[in-house]
């Protein structure tokens, strides 16, 4: 009987462990998806443009730069 015992309360707790990563990678998956918007390529166009403005060849957008 405590074999038994051992096995169930190892296998629930393997359960839960499986649940709870589950989880955890669901929730991730899902901030990803809403704050990750630029992939891999977007990426290195915008650190150029980045790079562009800091060396002073393109001015960042302000309300008062069409005016």
């Amino acid at each position: 009987m405590t074999e038994v015992s051992e096995a169930l309360t190892v296998f629930f707790a393997a359960i839960l462990v499986a649940t709870a990563g589950y989880e955890v990678k669901r929730r991730q998956q899902k901030l990803r998806a809403i704050y990750d918007v630029l992939d891999t390529d977007t990426k290195h166009i915008a650190a150029e443009l980045e790079q562009m403005v800091q060396q002073g060849a393109l001015r960042p957008y302000t309300e008062d730069s069409w005016a």
